[in-house]
């Protein structure tokens, strides 16, 4: 312990003499989602502790110290939202306090934990985001114990902290304005100016329907436009060239949701164009009577944001929807509950949708449950990253296409006279599919109507789907119970069993055996929420507890439901 102490000195002393200020961590940028992390919940929780430990046990000199804190806490608040010590800590460091080291731990022996479960963390066996997280654990153990021998591969910072945790210099505390010189006299640059006044991206997005109380997909367009303040006479002031404030965003009464726009899209931006704009202001164009919910939605938003800021600065106007989440540095995921906003696309107006490259994990379901017709409406196509994003965004969707594009229009059009599977069965037809997903990998529609055309899709739906589409099935049922007792109606219980019965008959011959005791854990269901009309047509639902009853068993079996479906916890 004392060697790593001492090592830790060493390496804050060595940053030099600047004072250090403290910045925390961002709240809603994290670079993975801890539901996805293949870690218990109690495991996760013991390594929140000891992050926050290994925080409070830092050394304060220099702004690498406190950085490596934030980074410290930044995951272990990550880690365990609920653990109180760790914001606590975060609270004081920002007040300016210097909080006492913890002695509830063995330095050195967390320190080793932490390099055996990194070791693991960094494998592929880990997951997308468990190696995230791994990287993240790379860097600050590699500056907590430099001689380590993993601890060179940390020098380069392998971890996603960019529009996270903020980068050194936002440590180091600025110079007493009394010491520093004036700087001299300069001609002010010229405002930046954009390439588009105005812009425009769609989106799918969940809405509330204020009526009739109800959720519902609509096609949602988001609007933006560039604000750009002239130049003061003096050079000072806003839009003033490098006086002018970094990348904002307005979106409405929506700040937090504006917020975390601007925590995503600043780096980014700035990354890919080095550009100052002065303001953005995004509007949400919704139907009136329908509600905006960032609850509901996650950052699904954060695409189409992206792509007018894009738009406003190359002047290259989306022609596309778009369906994902863009991080800070420039990756992309799948929205929330991106399998339920996926089957029930089909319901809106046939268009071309762009999408991350992992959404083609789940089209192959698509084709089990009957709804290939879904890639002939809609044209899909899937990028990598921000750049990929950027690129497709821009295509023409009608006119002069490329070849590619103008084949699977011809497809489309042709198509709409045939029987979907005869059709995509049609050697010619399988040929020319082929053509279109050679010429243009990125051609998710092309690709997955040339599978169902072979015997080659697959007979049997993943856990995870199952799952989903369970939840799909259950959901009439909630929407029924959750109500005030003397507000439920029989002829919506019955209705809503109804419907889930018949999905689970659609459902149960697609599902592999191991598979199928969820389709019974649904079906149990049905007993206590059929108990729930007996209690209406006895006129005593107020008083029998048959209406607890079935919500306890409706939000016991939600819970497991969108755990088997990978979705965070309600």
């Amino acid at each position: 312990m004392r060697r790593l102490r001492a090592s830790l000195v060493i390496f804050c002393l060595l940053a030099g003499s600047a004072l250090a200020a403290f910045v925390p961590p961002r709240e809603g940028a994290e670079p993975f989602r801890r539901e996805r992390v293949p870690l218990d919940v109690d495991s996760m929780n013991q390594l929140s502790r000891q992050l926050g430990f290994l925080a409070a046990s830092v050394e304060r000199e220099g702004p690498d110290g406190m950085r490596l804190r934030a980074q410290l806490l930044g995951l272990a608040r990550v880690l365990d939202p609920a653990n109180r010590p760790a914001r606590d800590l975060l609270r004081e460091l920002g007040e300016g306090v210097e909080p006492e080291a913890s002695r509830e731990m063995d330095f050195q022996g967390v320190v080793r934990q932490g390099w055996e479960l990194e070791g693991w963390l960094s494998s592929d066996a880990a997951g997308a985001d468990g190696r995230a997280l791994g990287a993240c654990l790379l860097d600050v153990l590699g500056a907590l114990d430099p001689d380590h021998p993993r601890a060179a591969a940390s020098r380069a910072e392998t971890g996603a902290w960019r529009g996270w945790v903020e980068d050194r210099e936002a440590f180091v505390d600025p110079p007493d304005p009394e010491s520093v010189e004036p700087p001299q006299a300069e001609e002010p640059d010229e405002p930046w100016q954009p390439a588009l006044e105005a812009a425009t991206a769609d989106f799918p997005l969940v809405v509330l329907d204020r009526e009739s109380n109800r959720t519902r997909l609509v096609a949602a367009s988001l609007a933006g436009r560039a604000v750009v303040a002239p130049p003061k006479p003096d050079g000072g002031g806003k839009g003033a060239g490098k006086n002018s404030p970094r990348f904002t965003v307005e979106f409405g009464t929506e700040r937090a949701t504006a917020q975390l726009l601007g925590n995503i899209l600043r780096p980014l931006l700035e990354e890919r164009h080095g550009a100052e704009i002065h303001r953005i202001k995004l509007v949400l164009s919704l139907p009136k009577g329908l509600a905006y919910s960032t609850a509901r939605n996650g950052m699904s938003i954060s695409a189409a944001a992206f792509l007018i800021s894009e738009a406003i600065i190359t002047g290259a106007e989306p022609t596309a929807g778009v369906i994902a989440e863009v991080q800070p540095d420039g990756s992309l995921k799948l929205p929330n509950q991106f399998w339920q906003l996926l089957a029930e696309l089909e319901s809106l107006d046939g268009r071309r949708w762009l999408m991350p490259a992992e959404a083609v994990e789940s089209f192959p379901a698509m084709l089990t449950l009957g709804r290939a017709s879904f890639f002939m409406k809609h044209e899909v196509l899937l990028a990598r990253d921000a750049d990929g994003l950027a690129g497709l965004a821009s295509l023409p969707v009608a006119g002069d296409l490329p070849a590619p594009l103008a084949q699977f229009a011809e497809i489309q059009r042709v198509g709409q006279r045939s029987s979907l599977g005869s059709f995509v069965a049609n050697p010619h037809t399988q040929a020319r599919l082929r053509q279109v997903f050679a010429a243009e990998p990125r051609h998710a529609s092309a690709r997955m109507l040339a599978l169902r055309g072979t015997s080659k899709w697959p007979r049997y739906l993943p856990r995870e789907i199952v799952a989903g589409e369970l939840l799909r099935a259950i959901t009439p049922i909630g929407k029924a119970i959750n109500v005030k007792p003397e507000l439920i109606e029989e002829g919506a219980v019955d209705a809503a069993i109804e419907e889930c019965r018949q999905r689970l008959e659609e459902i149960y011959p697609l599902l592999d055996l191991d598979d199928r005791e969820l389709h019974t854990a649904v079906d149990d269901l049905l007993n206590p929420v059929d108990q729930v009309t007996k209690s209406i047509r006895k006129q005593n639902v107020m008083s029998d507890g048959n209406v607890g009853r079935a919500r306890v068993a409706y939000q016991g079996l939600l819970a497991r439901l969108r755990v088997e479906a990978g979705l965070p916890p309600k």
